[in-house]
């Protein structure tokens, strides 16, 4: 498009030196100062599409660069992910808290659901690859990892609560959790509780969470997460 305007201008230029008096028939003058005046226009004109020219190729470089480092930073974030996938890093034993298992649970959740590169805008096919294969690895991983995330989880919230005089323990191959303490004679603090936790018992794969004050009393307050 510049090219073509500079081509334009040339030729308004080169008319204006041949007949000036038809081309700039506007100007009061002789020639030759319309000969002139056509020089200066065109130069002021050229040094203006030149600048816009120069602006316009500035900011394409500057966008390319952007992307080039944008695409950059995201390769190397797929790359950590993957890292992190293969060296055993969400694996549960890793974990010393519950707030920890679930921040770990929740980042594996994530590169599943390519969620953090669909917050910028990603232009590199490769690295849109390196996410969606990460994204099926942490899925397979996810799955491999629920039944010992529910034991981890069990056995953390368990020395949590040891001061608060709960027990805690799973059964049904870890897909029931059991929670045991005084405090559970009351069905508002059971209600609440389970609201309290109900998100960790269901990433985890729990299919029924369970509540009794005292370890062999039969009456059980039973939910099922779903």
């Amino acid at each position: 498009m510049i090219s073509i305007i500079g081509i334009i201008l040339l030729v308004a230029l080169i008319a204006a030196l041949v007949k000036p008096e038809k081309v700039l028939p506007f100007i009061k003058a002789s020639n030759t100062i319309r000969r002139i005046l056509a020089v200066i226009a065109y130069l002021v004109l050229l040094a203006i599409v030149m600048n816009i020219w120069s602006k316009t190729d500035n900011f394409k470089e500057t966008v390319a660069e952007a992307n080039a480092q944008n695409n950059q930073k995201w390769t190397e974030h797929a790359v950590m992910d993957s890292t992190h996938m293969a060296n055993g890093y969400f694996s549960a034993d890793s974990s010393k808290s519950t707030l920890e298992l679930a921040a770990k649970f929740e980042e594996l959740a994530a590169i599943t659901a390519k969620s953090d590169y669909k917050k910028d805008e990603i232009t590199d096919s490769a690295v849109i690859m390196f996410a969606n294969r990460n994204s099926n690895t942490a899925l397979e991983l996810t799955a491999n990892l629920q039944k010992s995330y529910r034991a981890r989880y069990a056995e953390l919230l368990g020395k949590e609560l040891w001061e608060n005089n709960i027990k805690v323990h799973t059964s049904n191959g870890g897909k029931t959790i059991t929670f045991v303490g005084g405090m559970f004679a009351n069905n508002k603090n059971i209600a609440d509780f389970q609201k309290k936790i109900y998100g960790n018992l269901y990433a985890y794969g729990f299919e029924k969470s369970q509540y009794k004050w005292i370890e062999h009393d039969p009456e059980i307050v039973e939910y099922k997460i779903e």
